[in-house]
């Protein structure tokens, strides 16, 4: 299924620093192309799952404060 795919990957994503400069190559290209896909049939799963990375990544910055 696409959607767990999608949330494998920007998981993943989260311990490395992704460099969306280069959007043909690596896990940017991948994620680029699933939210792609998934809009088509559910633009509120991408909405929600960028909701969601978001909150994570407030929360590490406040936690390193």
């Amino acid at each position: 299924m696409l959607q767990i795919q999608l949330i494998r990957v920007v998981s993943s994503s989260l311990i490395v620093s992704l460099n969306f400069s280069k959007r043909d190559e690596g896990p940017a290209k991948t994620i680029l192309e699933l939210l792609s896909k998934i809009a088509a049939f559910d633009p509120e799963f991408n909405l929600k799952v960028s909701l969601l990375i978001f909150a994570d990544i407030c929360t590490v910055q406040y936690a390193q404060l």
